[in-house]
C-alpha cells in the first residue's frame, strides 16, 4: 500500500484556551481508493494483454512448425518419387548400353569395355538411388568432397564448364521450333523463310 506524507497545519487550543497554529509532520496510511482500483485493473488488463499475446505468439509457432513440417514431407515424397523415376530411366539407359555393347561385334575392344564399364556404373547409381534416393546420393557426394576435395573441386569446375560450353553452343531457336512442330503450333518461321527464298 502507498503511503502518503507531508506537512499539515492544524489549529489546537491549549489549556489556556489560546489557539495557536502548529505544524505537524502527517502521514495518510488509508489508499485513494481511486487510483488504487485503477492501477490494479491496469496491472489486470496488462496481465490479460501479455497472455493473450503470448498464446497468440505460440499458436503461431505452432501452426509455422506445421507448415514447415508438412512442405519438408511433401518435398521428400516427391523427391522420392523423382528419384524413382530418375533410377528407372538409368536402369533403362544401363542396359541399353549393354544391349549394345553385347551386340557389337568387336565386343574385345578398349570401347566396348569403357561402355561396359560405363553401363554398371550407371545401373550402381542407379541402384543407389532407388535405395537410398537423393538423399542418400548426397550424402555420398559429400563423403567424396571431403575425402578428395582437390579432386571434387577439379570435377565440379569441369562439369560446370562443360555445362556452360553445351548451354552456350545450344541453338535454343531450333529447339523451340522442333517443340512447336511436334505439338502442332506452327511457329511461322518456316513460311517466312520459304516466301524469302
Amino acid at each position: 500500500m502507498a503511503t502518503e506524507s507531508g506537512l499539515a497545519r492544524q489549529t489546537v487550543s491549549d489549556y489556556g484556551g489560546r489557539m495557536a497554529t502548529k505544524e505537524t509532520e502527517w502521514q495518510d496510511t488509508e489508499p485513494q481508493p481511486a487510483t488504487e482500483r485503477a492501477k490494479e485493473e491496469a496491472s489486470r488488463v496488462g496481465d490479460a494483454v501479455q497472455r493473450e499475446a503470448g498464446q497468440v505468439v505460440d499458436e503461431a509457432k505452432a501452426q509455422t512448425h506445421q507448415i514447415l513440417t508438412e512442405a519438408k514431407s511433401r518435398l521428400r515424397d516427391e523427391a522420392k518419387r523423382q528419384s524413382g523415376r530418375t533410377a528407372q530411366n538409368l536402369k533403362g539407359l544401363a542396359t541399353d548400353v549393354h544391349t549394345m555393347v553385347d551386340s557389337a561385334d568387336s565386343s574385345q575392344s578398349p570401347m566396348a569395355s569403357w561402355m561396359k564399364m560405363g553401363a554398371d556404373g550407371i545401373d550402381s547409381l542407379a541402384d543407389r538411388l532407388e535405395t537410398d534416393g537423393v538423399e542418400g546420393l548426397m550424402r555420398d557426394v559429400g563423403d567424396f568432397a571431403r575425402r578428395n576435395p582437390t579432386t571434387f573441386l577439379v570435377g565440379a569446375f569441369s562439369a560446370g564448364f562443360l555445362a556452360g560450353r553445351v548451354v552456350k553452343n545450344t541453338d535454343t531457336a531450333r529447339i523451340r521450333e522442333a517443340a512447336m512442330s511436334t505439338s502442332g503450333v506452327d511457329t511461322g518461321h518456316g513460311q517466312s523463310e520459304e516466301s524469302g527464298s
